[in-house]
């Protein structure tokens, strides 16, 4: 058998390319998937966190616990609410930033 004979080299292909090279491709899938389901989360968490507290006053960090739970995320949910002048004012500026595994949301709203 010689280094140019051609039977037997199927499986080691394979076994080189085929498993050897797809294990990167689905470790970049999976940790792509979990940027984006973090990006969905975050944006989910800002958008109805400050609706909630503009129409119903419920506190943001609540809101957020809640939909955090809803969407299974194992990292709790950094959220912070700036106000301009203040939150319960008329025509104030609210806006929630959120932070989820180094994801970052911001919703904007006026009171």
């Amino acid at each position: 058998m010689s280094i140019k004979d051609e039977r037997g080299s199927s499986l080691i292909e394979f076994l080189g390319f085929g498993l050897l090279l797809q294990i990167p491709v689905l470790l970049l899938a999976t940790q792509l998937a979990t940027i984006h389901a973090n990006q969905l989360a975050a944006d989910s968490i800002a958008r109805h966190s400050l609706r909630s507290f503009v129409l119903q006053d419920t506190p943001v960090a609540l809101t957020a616990g809640q939909i955090s739970a809803d969407f299974r995320l194992k990292i709790n949910p950094v959220v912070e609410l700036v106000c301009e002048p203040e939150c319960t004012s008329p025509e104030s500026i609210l806006r929630l930033k959120v932070s989820v595994g180094g994801i970052q949301a911001t919703s904007v709203m006026v009171r």
